[in-house]
């Protein structure tokens, strides 16, 4: 990646490969070795004397973002933008793009890391990880750092692993904190912006740059939402008091309450699926928060069809806000297909009570062409319906309108939160701040457990809180318990070359039953309740980390659950147009001598006769060669020769080929739904390649020995299959 350069207040950002070998970093003999330093330098905030002008140019500041779904990227030019308001000698780079090497000559390290799946470092980051977690010598002798996290609390005992790791582990390395570490939840912006705000004078302090003090943030200064942090000192690293307490600090010195009994557990609402991981390296992101539920769903509507009760039509989008500063791309909704059996009557109605519902929807874009690659994302930007609103209101407010038409502020309230927030998650996090603003004690005493409390956010809806635990609230508060915003992302499931301007998703419509009431997720009822002609607002994610091969003749195992086969089916839609364009050459370039083996495809579901998605599309392409190999794995089916099984199950019978395709340079691809799925799917595969080494070179009579030396042989195989698949890994070729 080329060197790309950001002119914000005079700051360079190498993001390419570039800056991960040292490009615009300043030895120390060359700024002493600067020809001419005026006597007084114009900076943003006025001048600086030569003293200040001498240091300035002796310290430098390095910015790293260990980012997977581009929030902590996000973060991370946020906090570029803040700290080159007062100093230019500063640069942001990638975790993927930084080379270890530089760690020993850093200055000043500022970190920004998500934390991914149960702990892991983000996509691109492992490698830093990894050397930073086994580092035998101290580079960091003497460098100042500080660290910010961004995780998810529902996580437990995961939640900012990474931050506290690298924090950690940075101070063993003779690294100076300059501030304690950060950690934000799913709705990370208010805490983000409050730890930027604690460590801009710290900064300033180390950098001896003379304070014009700090101004307090609004959203406006660092580009992030809300703030909700506090600062305890002007200077030190005692200035950050965390902002999102911990549970046992929110209920300290509180009189003590008994808890309500969990009911029995609640299906997340639009619970997070684990879409294929993002590498998110474009400016793009800027503009896209929180990846959750990717869906798979379509359903037979006309462009006369009605709206279903409870639809909102989305905001109109102000004259003010183009596309280049807002990133967003306004898309209209032209059809919606059902594909599963299941989910509509003889007349074609939805049925309700219906058990899976997946649709295939189709957006047009209406002012911007399709600049993306398969396995690239959207990030969707729903309105929540009446019905979710005045759900929150009558439970908020109750006895009260449920919708407050009174004031006016009342109404821009409900505007608000209808229009730009989430408020349909409930995590620990948003708890907290309900018992920090509303102060029910009863609540409080709940957060002290704070297992209890992520069971009780897993297993209520949010307004279960309100019910459970009353507080009175002023309708505006509501905007500092709700800060989230409302985006959902998902998997693009058609190529460019096939879709023209239109963008295609696989959904599934999301609907459970909680605390004696159904429920419906926001964006894809959203989605699904939309009458055709509705404009919807969308933003282009790049994931690079799972885009295809570069070479089209690299063969491809896709392993696809449900509706995660979005990405793939536009491999395949790739795949046959690259087909198409050489048989049209006229002169084709004849075969090489090493045949393509061409493309698996591994797909599981739950039954064949009512989830077999795209089933004549992928049958057709296996027809006519563009995929290879089409295997299908149903949970709750009993075929022929086998009863259902799972796709952990059948990667077993499947290992010795595998193997050999893997061993001829496939790249393999996994999409599934929730990082323990996936894990569980890698751990089985993991075994299976074992196995199958085992069998490909076993020594007669031992493979199957259940003695000592057997037992031996086994471990082995099973080490070999660990360095195997943590090559494919390193290698590019593993992409989960």
């Amino acid at each position: 990646m080329s060197e790309t350069a950001d002119m914000r207040g005079g700051a360079e950002i190498h993001s390419g490969a570039e800056a991960g070998s040292g490009a615009g970093i300043r030895g120390e003999d060359e700024m002493r070795g600067e020809a001419e330093i005026h006597s007084e330098i114009e900076t943003h905030g006025g001048t600086e004397t030569l003293s200040e002008a001498l240091g300035s140019q002796r310290r430098h500041v390095t910015i790293l973002a260990a980012s997977e779904t581009g929030n902590s990227l996000e973060v991370a030019e946020q906090l570029l933008d803040a700290v080159a308001q007062f100093w230019s000698d500063i640069e942001l780079v990638e975790a993927a793009d930084y080379d270890t090497a530089r760690l020993a000559s850093e200055d000043i390290l500022l970190m920004v890391t998500s934390t991914q799946g149960m702990g892991e470092p983000p996509y691109g980051a492992e490698q830093l990880h990894d050397y930073v977690m086994t580092c035998r010598d101290t580079p960091l002798d003497g460098v100042a750092f500080a660290v910010l996290g961004l995780g998810d609390s529902d996580y437990g005992d995961d939640f900012n692993r990474m931050a506290r790791q690298f924090d950690k582990r940075y101070e063993q390395l003779g690294g100076r904190r300059l501030i304690e570490h950060g950690e934000c939840d799913y709705d990370y912006e208010g805490t983000a912006a409050a730890w930027i705000d604690a460590l801009l004078p710290v900064l300033r302090n180390e950098l001896g740059v003379e304070g014009h003090g700090v101004e307090e943030c609004s959203g406006e200064g660092h580009g992030i939402e809300g703030c909700s942090g506090e600062l305890s000192s002007a200077s030190g690293g005692e200035g950050w008091t965390q902002p999102q307490q911990s549970a046992a600090d929110v209920a300290a010195a509180m009189p003590s309450a008994s808890s309500p009994a969990l009911p029995p557990s609640m299906p997340p609402a639009e619970a997070p699926q684990t879409a294929p991981a993002l590498d998110t390296r474009s400016s793009l992101v800027r503009s896209v928060t929180i990846p959750s539920a990717r869906a798979e769903s379509s359903a037979c509507a006309t462009a006369g069809s009605m709206p279903s009760p409870g639809f909102a039509q989305p905001p109109k989008a102000s004259a003010a806000a183009s596309h280049a500063e807002t990133n967003e791309y306004s898309a209209v909704l032209t059809s919606r297909t059902l594909l599963t059996a299941l989910g509509s009557d003889e007349q074609g109605s939805y049925k309700q009570g219906s058990d899976k519902q997946v649709f295939a929807i189709r957006l047009e874009l209406a002012d911007a062409g399709t600049d993306y690659q398969p396995g690239d994302m959207v990030a969707v930007r729903y309105v929540n319906s009446d019905e979710i609103m005045e759900r929150l209101f009558s439970c908020a407010f109750p006895g009260q309108n449920a919708r407050p038409q009174d004031t006016a502020s009342v109404a821009d309230v409900y505007e608000t939160l209808r229009t730009s927030r989430d408020v349909t998650k409930n995590n620990l996090a948003l708890m907290t701040r309900y018992a920090q603003i509303g102060g029910n004690t009863r609540l409080m005493e709940l957060l002290t457990d704070e297992q209890q409390a992520r069971d009780y956010g897993r297993t209520h809806p949010v307004t279960a809180i309100f019910e459970d635990y009353p507080a009175a609230f002023a309708p505006e508060q509501l905007l500092d318990v709700f800060t989230a915003r409302n985006t959902r992302l998902y998997s693009i499931s058609n190529a460019p070359s096939a879709g023209g301007r239109a963008i295609e998703l696989t959904i599934t419509a999301v609907r459970y039953r909680a605390c004696g009431r159904e429920y419906r997720g926001a964006c894809t009822s959203y989605l699904v309740d939309a009458p055709i002609g509705t404009r919807i607002s969308l933003s282009l994610v790049p994931n690079s980390r799972f885009h295809m091969p570069q070479n089209d003749a690299t063969p491809m195992i896709m392993i696809a659950l449900g509706s995660a086969i979005a990405p793939f089916r536009a491999f395949l839609q790739e795949r046959e147009a690259v087909r198409k364009r050489a048989a049209a050459e006229p002169e084709p370039q004849p075969e090489p001598q090493e045949s393509r083996i061409g493309d698996w495809l591994i797909f599981a579901d739950r039954s064949p006769d009512e989830d077999f998605l795209y089933r004549d599309e992928l049958e057709q392409w296996r027809d006519c060669g563009v995929l290879s190999r089409l295997d299908t794995v149903w949970s709750r089916h009993d075929g022929e020769f086998r009863r259902g099984e799972h796709i952990q199950d059948a990667l077993p019978r499947l290992g010795d080929d595998l193997l050999q395709w893997l061993d001829s340079g496939a790249h393999m691809y996994l999409c599934g739904h929730g990082h323990a799925v996936l894990q569980s799917i890698e751990d089985a595969l993991t075994r299976s390649l074992a196995a199958a080494h085992g069998r490909k070179h076993a020594v007669p009579g031992v493979v199957n020995a259940s003695g000592f030396f057997g037992q031996a042989m086994r471990d082995l195989d099973l080490q070999w299959a660990e360095d195997y698949v943590n090559r494919l890994r390193a290698d590019g070729r593993l992409h989960v």
